[in-house]
């Protein structure tokens, strides 16, 4: 009975999910595909608009779901909960996919002595600016900022709640691998508008699920290390980052998942047994 109540309520969340957040995303691919290429989104306000109106599903849809099914006290419960755990792990949360971007724009270099810069790569105009020592100096705010924009329209929905639903059925390492592949395909109408490749930006993102689900389930499943995983992941992948969808920060990520599953196993997928969570029962009229 437990297992038909929450498989019901994580089909009922993904459906509210998409349904909402494509409701935007997909006008915004039809209205300006083409545009974005070289574009600085911020000069487009609708494109802004539709975009963050879209995003704020998972996390709306969490709380939905868990009021419908549970009504206040789950919500209370649910969110309680998501700040239970180890919160230590924020540090390791806030540098490792930065860190990632970050070597990656040391080794191209590397890899093709006439390596350039392209000069639409996010950290080009910082560096011009400001130099690795100003990159470096204003990271915290910048990741402090990014808090408050896509993690927090997310993570309740997809870490909070849509993960640990998916690892009671289906095991750690198979549930976050779900995870990513939803995560990514929920992303493809925004893929289209901004012209990217699907198949390595699938790649990245599966790769960051992974990293991401393991932070998460190290720390005991608390939502603070979510976020700023997901944080730091903007500015790795938007701002620390060379180009999109860097091939050679894919690479360093999967190796990054590789270790990972050769030192700690599948099976919690965490550095300790994660936490096995239960669900409230639904409400009685």
């Amino acid at each position: 009975m437990l297992r038909t109540f929450q498989n019901q309520s994580l089909l009922v969340f993904l459906l509210l999910t998409f349904a909402f957040s494509w409701c935007f995303w997909i006008p915004a691919a039809l209205l300006f595909r083409g545009e974005l290429q070289g574009q600085a989104v911020w000069s487009m306000p609708r494109m802004i608009l539709l975009q963050t109106l879209g995003a704020v599903g998972p996390s709306l849809m969490a709380f939905v779901v868990v009021w419908s099914r549970s009504g206040p006290a789950g919500v209370r419960a649910f969110v309680h909960r998501g700040f239970q755990g180890r919160p230590g792990w924020w540090l390791a949360g806030c540098l490792l996919v930065p860190a990632l971007a970050l070597l990656a724009v040391m080794l191209h270099p590397l890899l093709d002595p006439a390596y350039v810069m392209p000069d639409d790569a996010p950290l080009k105009p910082m560096l011009r600016d400001i130099g690795w020592t100003g990159v470096l100096l204003t990271f915290p705010m910048v990741l402090l900022s990014q808090v408050f924009s896509s993690p927090l329209m997310e993570e309740f929905g997809w870490r909070g709640f849509a993960l640990p639903h998916l690892q009671v059925r289906f095991g750690a390492l198979v549930a976050n691998l779900i995870l990513g592949v939803l995560w990514g395909v929920w992303h493809l109408p925004l893929v289209i508008a901004y012209g990217d490749a699907f198949g390595p930006y699938m790649l990245l993102i599966l790769a960051n699920a992974l990293l991401m689900g393991f932070l998460f389930n190290s720390s005991g499943g608390h939502m603070l290390v979510a976020l700023l995983v997901h944080a730091s992941m903007n500015v790795g992948l938007n701002i620390f980052s060379v180009e999109r969808n860097d091939p050679v920060l894919i690479v360093l990520s999967w190796v990054c998942v590789l270790v990972v599953l050769w030192r700690f196993g599948a099976r919690d997928f965490a550095v300790r047994p994660r936490v096995q969570w239960s669900w409230p029962e639904k409400e009685k009229p």
